[in-house]
């Protein structure tokens, strides 16, 4: 076996390298970076109370996290959320691939109150290209800064509101960087941008001893990750690049219908393929179906008729993506239909997309 470099682990602080670390000087960096598509936020304000002392304290309770698609593994080297009057705090440094969105790594270190950050700086190493990636981007500080002091509308607690209380930050193949706002019910993306390639001494920016091979530990490292998800084997061959995960971020105007089946009262947690989540109460109204949501990655929801518990995963993102894009230019919303198999063996159900006269099944599906 050839030797390794020492990996970064879930807990604890590394020591920082400081020709590669962003830290304060990063926020110049990121005044240059373009600004995020990022989306206003729509919800309504929270009680007057906490809004008040929200804006009075300037800080909000959260924590950075980080994240990478499933089947892609991801180091996590050097990252930093900086705040719009100087300090910063560090985005845990792990490999990550436990799906696109997905919270990884968490220290419970530092202040548990801080502002909204700005700007952020990231470096990091994919190992599916082979490639390591840093950049330094602008961020939205006051939609950022709207969700961590208003939270959002609680479905499963009707008349009280969630907290946002994570940001995420995922890395994908390609550069693609995201920041997610994570709360209990909803995750909303906040930024989508691209990291350029960097080649510095790969050697010093990941640790490892001289005697270390490249292609060798990633390779193995690899192999390694493949026997815990074999669908890294899978995004070998597809060999993805950002442009994958920023064509998940179309919004699509779709509703979910269900033959067979009883209509639930909400969608639970439903992730989407451009790793947000939301539960949404049902049916949807006209303000739902008009904002549009990407295409959904697993759709969990309860039929009434037989208080049955289903969690329905659309296994392949490009097959859905796909099947929304060839349906997209219907005049009606597509529908997304669930069609239970009337006690018939094999899966409990068929899924489909549907508009005006067109119907494509979508057939990598799991049901859980």
């Amino acid at each position: 076996m050839t030797a390794r470099p020492a990996r970064p682990t879930s807990t604890g602080r590394l020591t920082r390298r400081a020709p590669f670390r962003f830290g304060i000087a990063g926020a110049a960096a990121a005044l240059a970076c373009s600004r995020s598509d990022a989306r206003s936020d729509a919800e309504a304000a929270p009680s007057p109370s906490i809004a008040i002392l929200a804006r009075r304290m300037g800080t909000f309770e959260w924590m950075p996290t980080n994240s990478g698609p499933k089947g892609c593994p991801m180091q996590m080297i050097d990252g930093d959320f900086l705040f719009p009057r100087g300090g910063a705090t560090y985005i845990p440094e792990a490999l990550v691939h436990r799906g696109w969105g997905r919270e990884g790594s968490l220290h419970v270190v530092g202040d548990a109150r801080k502002p909204a950050p700005d700007s952020l700086g990231i470096l990091f190493f994919s190992l599916l290209d082979d490639q390591l990636y840093q950049g330094a981007f602008a961020l939205p500080r006051d939609s950022i800064a709207r969700l961590l002091r208003d939270g959002y509308a609680s479905v499963e607690r009707p008349g009280r509101r969630g907290a946002y209380e994570m940001l995420v930050v995922g890395v994908t193949p390609g550069g693609g960087v995201a920041v997610w706002a994570n709360g209990q019910e909803r995750q909303t993306e906040r930024f989508f941008g691209r990291a350029r390639p960097v080649n510095p001494d790969w050697h010093a920016v990941m640790r490892a001893p001289r005697t270390v091979d490249r292609a060798a530990f990633v390779r193995e490292s690899l192999t390694d990750a493949a026997e815990l998800d074999p669908t890294v084997r899978a995004m070998e061959a597809l060999r993805p690049g950002a442009d994958r995960w920023a064509g998940f971020r179309t919004r699509y105007r779709w509703r979910p219908a269900f033959e067979g089946l009883g209509t639930p009262r909400t969608l639970e947690r439903v992730e989407f393929a451009n790793g947000e989540r939301e539960t949404i109460a049902l049916p949807f109204d006209a303000e739902v179906v008009r904002a549009g949501r990407p295409a959904p990655s697993l759709v969990p929801f309860v039929d009434p008729r037989t208080n049955t518990y289903h969690r329905v995963r659309l296994d392949d993102d490009d097959e859905a993506a796909a099947a929304f894009r060839q349906l997209a230019a219907a005049s009606a919303p597509v529908e997304l239909v669930f069609t239970g198999a009337g006690g018939r063996g094999g899966a409990p159900m068929t899924v489909a997309l549907r508009a005006a006269s067109a119907t494509v099944p979508l057939r990598k599906v799991t049901f859980e």
